[in-house]
């Protein structure tokens, strides 16, 4: 337990919009894995950390819904061990149906609301 204690390293609470690896995935959509993100020149270490600040694994992915970036997903694996182009482009698609599930879930509460509310309103009305 304690090795998969050592491993989770939380994410931090804010960041800051448009910068390093993390704002290069909000804005084209496309996901990085990075056994080694220090590496890459668009690494920012004031943003591609988890909330320790050390570098390390990082797999950043999309998430979207109807050809619209939400946000990011982020994880700090302890290793680089299934840090790959697959796992990441697998990841951003199960992220993103599972928000579009959500979404859509949602808004069909919201159409069964509405439809029970309509019913209400023209028995009230139908009564007088």
């Amino acid at each position: 337990v304690e090795a998969q204690q050592e491993a989770l390293r939380p994410d931090r609470p804010t960041l800051p919009p448009g910068r390093g690896l993390t704002g290069t995935v909000l804005e084209t959509r496309c996901p990085i894995p990075a056994s080694d993100p220090g590496s890459d020149p668009r690494f920012d270490a004031d943003v591609d950390t988890p909330a320790d600040g050390k570098p390390g694994p990082f797999l950043c992915v999309p998430v979207s819904f109807r050809g619209r970036s939400l946000g990011v997903f982020r994880a700090f694996p302890g290793s680089p061990e299934g840090i790959s182009a697959r796992t990441a482009e697998v990841l951003a698609s199960s992220l993103s149906a599972a928000v579009r599930n959500v979404l859509l879930y949602r808004s069909l509460l919201g159409s069964i609301d509405e439809v029970a509310r309509v019913r209400r309103d023209a028995r009230r009305g139908g009564s007088r």
